[in-house]
């Protein structure tokens, strides 16, 4: 007896004590939101409170202060997750101006379930009539808008007090409001809704103009999806959620957008970058047959070009850039057509290849390798670029950097691209993946096999490039992983040019060791004196090699020209 006792008494503190909690902390939860519907004449209105279950909410909207004064009354009831909408039809005799909306909760939270808003209505008649607001707003000027503003400020959810955006930048947001009436209303909105839309529209483009990350873009879009052209039920937009409004962020950056229309463009922008930073080279076609218009591509002329080209390797033009405009996606795809790939190959009549064994063999018995765009790099003592007025725009290397030289080469030639800043940031590491992509491009690799690396999905940007070195017997990985991510250091390089030199590279039989040499792993020795030996790699300058160090950006374009140079001379 005494324990079935304190088992209720125990159970009845429990929930005394679920009660007390949910009551102090109800006065702060409790919070009614609404929104005026002008052109169907309904106050819409939606409630929060902190009731877990079925609490009956009563909404109540006065133009004064006695019981004569009620206008309507509605009740609803809150869904266990303490959530209620209702609605409050007006009529034609309802006038025009302030109201006065209370919501409250009944049961044992009533007493502080209750919130109260002024709700300014205007009727159907004063919109629509002759001279009303609506034929107000399509007749004003960026000169007169303001005005109208001020005086309709209490049926836009905007900010438009002192020290806000618009009293700041009132003459911007003048221009935009005019702007989205001409382009994306034809020069009339037809309805409230469409003005509503508008100002909707201003808000987020100036929001997201000011936002600090791409969390608060992405809320800010989602809030008003349908106005933004988003389907956030697309496959595209679903896997690439995070990366498209990074990039978004980016379009801003370079330009905010103006219009509904702009907007829209943005986001479909945002969405195809987002998935071409993402695919393999072969994958690269159906995004810029999808996206391309919108980017700024001719989709037709990219046809005839991946028809007359190595598709794959004239969408190299696209792969592992890291894009974050559409102005970066069309300088890429600009520069590949200036500079094409070899032409398609027809099929073979022959016995071709060497079959599966590596790929060494047919890059040997090719005449043309390696093809454009490499018939501009002038071989003989040193590498002679050919420098193009305005070409480059990298900002951090100019012709004083030891590195100048070969990183302006594969600049030029697309194998390695600069940051979106305009800097290429010499001294920053490569990693594995981004070094084999290097290769690839440069050295114009074919290939194919199977790879089964736990780190490397199909549907990653580096998926061809390591499929390509693998099958050239140019990198194995480490077991079960490539190591994408890890930055590669200067002997890994080294092993992986070496097998690219192939006879190239033979070892002489007296060679002066680096002062390191017994922190050079025995897998790399051969690697790192050969290629020290023709040339194609050097020291640190203090007499050691620094096997384990990472290979910079700068450091990379060096080995790959130098390497490249001397495959040429042979």
């Amino acid at each position: 007896m005494v324990k079935k006792f304190s088992a209720i008494l125990i159970a009845f503190c429990v929930v005394c004590t679920m009660f007390a909690g949910i009551s102090v902390s109800a006065e702060t939860k409790f919070e009614c939101t609404y929104s005026v519907d002008y052109d169907n004449s309904i106050i819409h209105y939606e409630v929060t409170t902190p009731a877990r279950y079925r609490q009956i909410i009563t909404a109540t909207l006065s133009n004064g202060d006695s019981p004569s004064d009620v206008v309507r009354v509605d009740e609803v009831h809150a869904d266990i997750k303490g959530k209620a909408t209702g609605s409050i039809q007006m009529t034609s005799s309802d006038s025009s101006g302030t109201y006065v909306l209370k919501t409250s909760g009944a049961g044992y939270l009533g007493s502080v379930s209750d919130d109260s808003d002024e709700v300014y209505f205007e009727s159907y008649e004063n919109i629509y009539g002759a001279g009303g607001t609506l034929d107000r707003f399509n007749d004003s000027t960026v000169d007169t808008v303001g005005e109208l503003f001020e005086e309709k400020k209490a049926m836009f959810d905007y900010n438009f007090e002192d020290g806000s955006d618009y009293a700041e930048n009132s003459d911007v947001i003048h221009d935009m409001f005019v702007a989205i009436r001409e382009e994306d209303y034809e020069g009339a909105f037809e309805n409230f809704a469409e003005v509503q839309n508008a100002i909707t529209a201003i808000s987020a483009i100036r929001e997201i103009t000011f936002a600090t990350s791409s969390e608060t873009a992405q809320t800010l879009c989602e809030k008003s999806a349908a106005l933004m052209g988003i389907d956030k039920e697309h496959e595209d937009y679903k896997n690439n959620e995070t990366a498209i409004y990074n990039v978004l962020l980016s379009l801003f950056n370079e330009k905010a957008p103006e219009t509904i229309t702009e907007i829209r463009k943005y986001i479909q922008q945002s969405i195809g970058i987002a998935k071409l930073n993402r695919v393999d080279a072969l994958e690269a076609t159906d995004v810029v047959r999808t996206y391309g218009e919108v980017l700024g591509i001719d989709v037709a002329e990219y046809e005839t070009y991946i028809r007359k080209y190595d598709k794959t390797r004239f969408n190299y033009a696209f792969v592992g850039m890291n894009f974050t405009t559409a102005t970066e996606v069309v300088a890429s795809y600009n520069e590949r057509k200036a500079n094409p790939p070899a032409k398609a190959e027809k099929p073979s009549s022959g016995g071709g290849g060497g079959g599966g064994g590596g790929g060494g063999s047919d890059r040997k018995d090719d005449d043309s390798w390696p093809k454009t765009p490499y018939d501009s790099i002038e071989v003989g003592e040193s590498i002679n670029v050919p420098v193009k007025e305005n070409i480059s725009s990298l900002t951090d290397i100019d012709k004083e950097h030891w590195a100048y030289e070969p990183v302006k080469v594969l600049f030029d030639t697309k194998v390695i691209s600069g940051y979106p800043d305009g800097s290429f940031r010499p001294e920053n590491s490569v990693t594995r993946e981004q070094f084999v992509k290097m290769l690839v491009m440069a050295f114009e690799m074919k290939g194919d096999t199977d790879i089964n690396y736990t780190d490397v999905p199909k549907n990653a940007w580096y998926y061809e490039t390591v499929k390509i070195a693998t099958a050239n017997n140019i990198t194995k990985g480490y077991g079960k992983s490539f190591g994408v991510g890890a930055n590669i250091t200067r002997e890994d390089a080294a092993v992986m040019i070496y097998r690219i030199m192939e006879e190239s590279a033979e070892t002489a039989e007296e060679i002066k060791l680096f002062d390191d040499d017994e922190s050079i792993s025995s897998y790399a020795k051969d690697a790192v004196y050969g290629l020290s030996d023709i040339g194609v790699i050097n020291g640190m300058g203090d007499g050691n090699f620094a096997p384990r160090a990472n290979l910079t950006r700068a450091q990379a374009a060096k080995i790959i020209c130098t390497a490249l140079q001397h495959k040429l001379l042979k």
